[in-house]
């Protein structure tokens, strides 16, 4: 295949790693800004760079990966649907509802396939906490407590667009990866409270710590905490009615039944590999193959969870569905 990727700072330089390292596809690059488009080129050693995303769909391809800040992705995803591609899509979806759903619209209307990039969804060990919460080994689950502490983000970073709402800054929008794997494990949300702000990045007008609070339809309580203030990674504990299970992010899957049953399950976490598993399920759903994605749909929902979350923090309400 020849793939398309829109956006060549840091997560779209990893696209072109994993693309490359797949083998048997060829590259194409697009980026407005020529200096950094043109490192990538050399970098990489691809040689088709472009600078517009209109001119580089002429070019005969076949799917496109778009990575540039949220507040584009609608523009690009759409001219690549209608240009007859298939779409994976970094997230969130997109900055707002309108766009979101005119992008998922744009699949419907073309028959092509529209993919959203949350890769927590292909972790091994987060598929551990699926498939043992799906079997009722330890019982259904009742409470659960997420943390995100994400600092390394803001200094990796190689553009400024999170320090604003309009261009899809905040960290609810940015680790909306959270939100989409508790919908996946738990279903939809009954009720919800929000508390975010701005307390240490001086520099930014966005929330950098987010505290929210979830109940969802089969009644799971859930409460997530974010911030860009400290390094400490990501984890999930959940409670369920004969046990537990956790996972750190870093390979390490608990499941502690209160019976005395304790199951340990170790994977090694090598980011990369779990980029390269999201592209071969992409490029398996574009065959048409039945495998389990996040969908535009599943990417609108999301972000809805998310604009409704920053509403009931700016209404100080605790929102109902």
């Amino acid at each position: 295949m020849r793939v398309l990727i829109i956006g060549t700072g840091s997560i779209g330089r990893r696209h072109i790693d994993v693309v490359q390292s797949a083998g048997g596809h060829e590259v194409v690059i697009c980026e407005v800004n020529k200096e950094n488009a043109d490192d990538a080129g050399e970098k990489y050693g691809i040689k088709e760079v472009y600078y517009d995303y209109k001119e580089a769909l002429e070019a005969d391809i076949d799917a496109v990966i778009v990575c540039t800040p949220n507040a584009y992705h609608a523009q690009a995803c759409i001219a690549a649907l209608e240009a007859g591609c298939d779409v994976l899509v970094e997230k969130p979806i997109a900055s707002n509802i309108a766009d979101a759903k005119r992008m998922v619209e744009a699949a419907k209307r073309t028959g092509k396939l529209l993919m959203v990039g949350y890769t927590l969804r292909v972790y091994p060990g987060l598929s551990d906490v699926k498939r043992v919460l799906s079997s009722g080994v330890i019982g259904r689950p009742v409470s659960v407590r997420v943390n995100l502490s994400a600092a390394m983000t803001l200094v990796l970073n190689k553009s400024d667009y999170r320090k604003k709402y309009e261009t899809g800054g905040g960290i609810i929008y940015d680790y909306s990866h959270e939100i989409d794997y508790m919908r996946y494990f738990f279903g939809e949300i009954k009720r919800y409270a929000c508390f975010v702000d701005l307390l240490v990045k001086e520099d930014s007008s966005c929330d950098d710590v987010a505290e929210i609070i979830l109940q969802y339809e089969s009644g799971v309580m859930a409460s997530l905490h974010m911030d860009y203030v400290k390094d400490g990674g990501r984890d999930i504990s959940v409670i369920c009615e004969n046990g537990s299970i956790s996972y750190d992010f870093q390979g390490n899957v608990l499941v502690e039944g209160f019976d005395g049953y304790v199951n340990k399950i170790e994977h090694p976490a090598v980011r990369n590999t779990l980029f390269l598993k999201q592209f071969e399920l992409f490029l398996a759903a574009s065959r048409g193959e039945d495998v389990s994605y996040v969908t535009g749909e599943d990417g609108l929902a999301v972000l809805q969870i998310c604009e409704d979350l920053y509403e009931a923090d700016k209404k100080n309400i605790v929102g109902q569905v």
